[in-house]
């Protein structure tokens, strides 16, 4: 239990403030284990927010598309993760800030809206379309 408020998704009881995220993550067809809110107590510098992706090549997918979409991507990295019980695929988790230090932005809130195609073509983390 991460100490986290608990909400039903559509896969999987998951941390109230990424559900969103990883209902577009896996509406994109991207297979997910674990994941995070992030965020922290008060007076303590916050935990960061992850999502353990199945797969190295799905993790890989969740940023290569962000990228792609935004400059978010410099926010997040990646960390190569143990096969599960020694068997399957290597997977990989990936991290980045709740709140990103230089604008007070959700950084979670960002993605979402990156992964739910509500990304406002006037934000100044969206990427051109070229």
């Amino acid at each position: 239990m991460s100490g986290h408020e608990q909400v039903k998704a559509s896969r999987a009881t998951v941390d109230k403030g990424i559900v969103g995220l990883l209902e577009a993550v896996w509406a994109a067809g991207l297979e997910t284990q674990f994941s995070c809110q992030g965020g922290g107590l008060p007076g303590r510098p916050p935990a960061p927010a992850s999502i353990t992706f199945a797969t190295v090549d799905d993790a890989l997918r969740f940023m290569r598309a962000t990228m792609e979409r935004s400059y978010w991507y410099n926010r997040l990295t990646m960390q190569l993760a143990e096969p599960i019980e020694n068997f399957g695929p290597v997977r990989a988790h990936v991290h980045w800030p709740a709140i990103d230090d230089h604008t007070g932005d959700s950084v979670t809130a960002a993605l979402t809206n990156i992964w739910a195609g509500r990304q406002r073509p006037d934000d100044v983390f969206t990427r051109a379309r070229r």
